[in-house]
């Protein structure tokens, strides 16, 4: 078994100088990804066409990859980088797509629409000279009403090609360093430090008072949808959907009423905190969304990406929230990577690592052992010396190797790890230095990109005004370095089509036939939702965003119905009891003509059909071998 380790680690010594690239080669400006999206069109014309959707405020257009669309197939809706600074969703989306061009089973029962740029003005300011967030659209915004606009944005002070932060000494500043890092500014509270004002790098352009009031970028597509719109905030729009991309967006998905799903890729994670009943979310919904999150963290582990990190949730005025609560369709916000809390990485202080720990390690969770107590566990468990701990790091960061393979390894061997010593289990404790994210945020990146943080440098301004210029680089914490990348987009991959995959699906359960003389037979069906996802979110049906499920039985051959209900409806059909409450329509909604094709009964509940006396002449109905293909109401 030792040979067995040796070989392994041989194979993977190979590996161990693997590089990682930066977060700007890993990552494609706006124009690279149009023509990217029309060459995956091209590899599958006879599934995949390329949609023109709307067009940019500032003239680029809104484009849509659609992937086995037909009518009648549930659709996934997928939309990327609303929020114009998200460029990792961008890439998320193509991994998406590409995978299901490349296996067309995957789109065999269900359409995909992929849109994955739906701020092409702001996209590529990670990739200006001087590096900076914006999710203004091409479009001109006069914020401080001066009758300009754009004349005071932020400026490079400190030359280092990106734009942070400025702290300016003041009296009644309401900010001061962090004492545990004083690289973190945080709020004054008690302390009795130097207070600042902490504000966006730049000068007074305009020279009236103010600093960056009035930047580059027009109105803000991911504000400008109409769920909790804010009124009064120029960059939300001058009113829901009056920026080209959000009305844009919001007619492309009325357009299309088959979408059963819907993902958001973009800064928030709606998986990771899941909307509650608390905040408004029906409790049937709540559960929907829970199991949604269990699905999506299940992705992440398998990955080896932290499933523990925090969840932002969707911004008022955003998308997520409007395909959930305007549209009435299951939506979730998934932000594809996010720094880990550092409190929660690796093993508890007082417990030594053993072989189960380590196989449910992240990827993140093991690096954050460090090389010092990585080296100590492998000589406490005799690893053979051609292991090192700088190898096994090395072969965990560019993805070769993973802490569930190191246990399995360990088990092949028939090593059992003893309890470290207590140097080696205090070394295992965090850091000392700022609480909180921002300390999550700091501890990261002084292991993994100590380059992304500028030290604060002073800078005088031009009237006279002593300042100091540092931060954090402004895409460190949303787009991770290239290597990582590739896991994360692929996990989210995954992830969309584990949820697809439990898209509702009514199946008949039970259809008995009994003989009832003269030729006539009385008819009981039973059908039920069996996957995870109910046919509508409760909060659809309460809005009356859908027509409700309509169930019918249709007869082969020369039977004739003689029955007076053909049909009967349903608000939600659903795996959960918790749709129980939800009481059927009377079987004649919509008004229809009657009809000898069909005929039904009674719905016992939200996910039962029960019939009533039904009568026709021979032969009897069809055995129970049908399934019956859901559809949204739409």
């Amino acid at each position: 078994m030792r040979a067995l380790f040796v070989i392994l680690a041989l194979s993977l010594a190979g590996f161990a100088q693997t590089s990682t690239t930066t977060p700007d080669s890993a990552y494609w400006p706006f124009d690279a990804l149009k023509h990217k999206v029309l060459a995956l069109a091209e590899q599958a014309p006879e599934r995949v066409k390329v949609v023109t959707f709307g067009t940019s405020a500032g003239g680029r257009p809104l484009l849509a990859l659609e992937i086995g669309a037909a009518p009648g197939k549930q659709a996934v809706f997928v939309g990327a980088n609303m929020a114009g600074y998200h460029n990792a969703g961008s890439q998320a989306a193509l991994d998406l797509a590409e995978r299901l061009i490349k296996d067309a089973a995957l789109t065999a029962t269900r359409s995909y629409y992929i849109l994955p740029a739906l701020n092409p003005d702001a996209h590529d300011a990670m990739f200006s000279k001087v590096r900076y967030r914006r999710s203004g659209n091409g479009g001109p915004l006069d914020r401080d009403r001066d009758g300009a606009s754009g004349e005071d944005g932020p400026n490079d002070l400190n030359q280092d090609g990106r734009i942070t932060q400025m702290r300016i000494p003041d009296p009644a500043g309401p900010m001061t360093a962090d004492p545990n890092d004083p690289r973190v500014m945080i709020p004054v509270g008690n302390a009795t430090t130097a207070r600042y004002r902490v504000v966006t790098e730049g000068l007074d352009d305009d020279q009236d008072g103010l600093l960056n009031e009035d930047g580059p970028g027009g109105e803000r597509p991911d504000l400008n949808f109409p769920h909790q719109w804010i009124t009064g905030n120029p960059e939300a729009g001058t009113y829901p959907g009056s920026t080209p991309e959000a009305r844009a967006v919001m007619e492309y998905v009325l357009a299309r009423r088959n979408i059963a799903l819907a993902v958001v890729y973009g800064p928030a994670n709606s998986m990771l905190a899941p909307p509650s009943a608390a905040g408004g979310t029906p409790d049937a919904d709540a559960r929907s969304f829970e199991k949604l999150g269990a699905l999506y963290r299940q992705s992440l582990q398998q990955a080896g990406l932290s499933a523990d990190r925090r969840g932002a949730p969707s911004v008022a005025g955003g998308l997520r929230n409007w395909l959930y609560h305007h549209y009435g369709v299951m939506a979730v916000e998934v932000d594809i990577w996010g720094i880990a809390p550092r409190l929660t990485v690796g093993p508890k202080a007082e417990e030594p690592i053993t072989i189960e720990r380590l196989e449910k390690m992240s990827n993140e969770e093991f690096l954050a052992l460090g090389e010092p107590r990585i080296s100590a566990y492998l000589k406490e468990i005799k690893a053979p010396g051609m292991v090192s701990a700088k190898m096994l790091i090395d072969n965990v960061k560019s993805g070769r190797l993973n802490p569930a393979r190191m246990a399995q390894m360990m088990r092949q061997m028939g090593l059992k790890a003893p309890p470290a010593p207590a140097s080696a289990v205090a070394s295992a404790a965090p850091p000392a230095g700022a609480a909180g994210e921002a300390g999550d945020v700091m501890a990261y990146l002084d292991r993994e990109a100590p380059g992304a943080f500028t030290p604060w440098t002073p800078v005088t301004l031009p009237d006279g005004t002593r300042a100091e210029v540092g931060g954090v680089d402004p895409f460190a914490t949303i787009a991770p370095p290239g290597n990582v990348l590739v896991k994360a987009t692929a996990a989210h991959s995954e992830a969309v089509l584990a949820m697809a995959a439990q898209l509702p699906r009514i199946t008949i359960t039970a259809l008995t036939a009994e003989p009832a003389g003269d030729g006539m037979w009385k008819v009981k069906a039973t059908v039920a939702n069996t996957q995870l996802l109910p046919t509508h979110p409760r909060h659809g049906a309460g809005i009356h965003h859908h027509l409700p499920v309509r169930l019918g039985i249709a007869l082969g051959g020369p039977a004739t119905a003689v029955a007076e209900h053909r049909a009967v409806t349903s608000d939600n059909l659903c795996l959960d009891e918790a749709c129980a409450p939800a009481k059927a329509r009377g079987s004649r909604w919509p008004p229809r003509p009657p009809t000898p094709a069909r005929t039904g009964g009674k719905l016992s509940s939200a996910r039962r059909l029960s019939s009533d006396t039904t009568s026709w002449i021979n032969p009897p109905p069809p055995p129970n071998t049908a399934n019956w293909p859901t559809n949204r109401g739409r």
